[in-house]
């Protein structure tokens, strides 16, 4: 899924990654930091003068739940969009503490003598303030070590892709006729991309995500640490096409092209869809109509 975060980047993870993140110990860490803080520092007088005792199980209630909320509209988002941006899940959260918050004050001990919307709005908006800052402050300094840790975490390419001659018996060539030496299939061309050895015919998608470039395989995902124009710049034109500013993308993992009002995406073999760039269609069109598959 690929998520769009209120600081402004953008990052492609796997349900179990995205989980991952928030099982950190540095994002359990802030989010108990924060459930702390405001319980100690009451933000609302009427809830300030409530036992503290009370005050735990208001913001115990509360603070998990809008997270919740927020975690599972994420979540849908994700699974069903192109592009889930994140400042939509924190609304749909927020809207939802501010719905129930009153009720569970009530049943708290919180006596409020104002109107009951505009304690829900109240408690609605410093939700979303609080949400979305706690949000910038993982993504911006805690998710870039997280990123780290998938790469280091990421396997080893196989031992397979050894240097040609290794794998070809010099023996048997003064035998051969030129015929057979024509007719045997070549050993994968191998190129090293930021420092990792891969061969150019299992790649299949590349994907830019902050400092780092997450290279998608035949045999899984690799997290290096690079740009993608460095990596594009290594690569023969003919093996695949920069469709983004993000993505670039192997003709052979492509298996058609969406046209919607919303926007282009490639559509490749393993069911990824990846987006067009409007600056790109024209290069994309004629690579399509060039390999036979233009929608």
């Amino acid at each position: 899924m690929h998520i769009s975060y209120v600081n402004g980047s953008r990052v492609q993870f796997t349900l179990h990654e995205l989980l991952g993140f928030h099982r950190e110990r540095h994002s359990a860490t802030l989010f108990l930091a924060t459930w702390l803080g405001l319980i100690f520092l009451g933000p609302f007088p009427a809830m300030a003068a409530l036992p503290l005792a009370n005050q735990v199980v208001f913001w115990g209630l509360v603070f998990p739940g809008t997270f919740a909320v927020y975690m599972i509209t994420l979540i849908a988002m994700g699974r069903h969009l192109r592009l889930a941006r994140s400042w939509i899940a924190h609304v749909v959260g927020a809207t939802a503490c501010g719905l129930i918050s009153p009720e569970i004050g009530t049943w708290v001990g919180l006596v409020h003598t104002g109107s009951m919307s505009h304690l829900r709005l109240i408690i609605g908006a410093f939700s979303l303030v609080c949400s979305m800052a706690s949000e910038f402050l993982m993504v911006t300094y805690l998710m870039p070590r997280y990123v780290a840790r998938l790469r280091r975490a990421a396997p080893e390419p196989a031992p397979a892709t050894a240097p040609p001659q290794a794998a070809t018996p010099p023996a048997p060539l003064p035998t051969t006729s030129p015929a057979d030496t024509t007719a045997r299939p070549a050993q994968p061309a191998m190129v090293v991309l930021l420092g990792r050895p891969f061969a150019l015919a299992d790649l299949l998608l590349i994907s830019s995500e902050e400092h780092y470039v997450q290279v998608q395989t035949i045999d899984g995902r690799h997290m290096l640490r690079g740009r993608i124009s460095d990596i594009e710049a290594q690569l023969p034109d003919t093996l695949g096409l920069r469709v983004h500013r993000s993505h670039w993308v192997a003709a052979a993992a492509v298996a058609g092209l969406t046209r919607t009002r919303e926007g282009w995406t490639l559509d490749l073999t393993d069911g990824t869809q990846v987006p067009v760039a409007r600056a790109r269609r024209d290069a994309v069109r004629q690579w399509m109509e060039a390999m036979g598959k233009a929608a």
